[in-house]
């Protein structure tokens, strides 16, 4: 039965990049520099089964990107409120300068995902006002150079189904001969 669950984790998080789902937009926890947790909403762009490794893009200049690369390990959590169930992940998070893979995933997005990196000023700037807000459309260039990928491989997973009585959760590590679940108390 725990292996049903595993599996059921990947293809959520698979289905989650195919499509909209409950956990397409996972919440991100980093080391911010004052030492304090951040926590944030992401976009679940790719998920790798053979690699347990998925990924999210951001802009290069902000805060997230210093943080994971100071600290990088990071955690993720997620709800599905119709099936009642959350999902919780911890991984290494890794910024991708392989040039191949940046240039391969900014191709396959969206034109207007591409809009997002065009900002004038690095996420995070304080404004007077909204209308502060400047895009830089001039070079399409300049917004690729924003542009970061970021690639997180999962160390672990917890399923916990609020759904049933009991509740049932189940934390899976990697280990030596593949993936090992145990239940825990929720």
């Amino acid at each position: 039965m725990k292996q049903a669950l595993l599996h059921d984790v990947w293809l959520v998080l698979a289905d989650a990049v195919k499509q909209r789902t409950p956990f397409t937009l996972m919440q991100l926890a980093t080391v911010g520099e004052d030492g304090a947790p951040k926590i944030r909403t992401i976009v679940l762009r790719s998920f790798n089964e053979a690699s347990t490794s998925l990924s999210f893009i951001t802009d290069l200049r902000s805060p997230k990107v210093r943080e994971i690369t100071a600290n990088p390990c990071v955690s993720l959590a997620g709800f599905d409120n119709e099936r009642v169930v959350q999902l919780r992940i911890d991984g290494r998070a890794e910024i991708i300068e392989d040039e191949t893979r940046r240039r391969d995933f900014w191709n396959a997005l969206r034109p207007h995902t591409h809009i997002l990196f065009r900002s004038a000023l690095p996420p995070g700037t304080v404004l007077a006002s909204p209308n502060e807000m400047e895009t830089d459309d001039s070079d399409p260039a300049t917004a690729y150079a924003r542009f970061c990928l970021v690639e997180i491989v999962i160390s672990h997973v917890e399923r916990l189904d609020l759904s049933s009585e009991p509740h049932r959760r189940c934390s899976f590590r990697q280990g030596l001969h593949g993936w090992e679940g145990r239940w825990i108390v929720p």
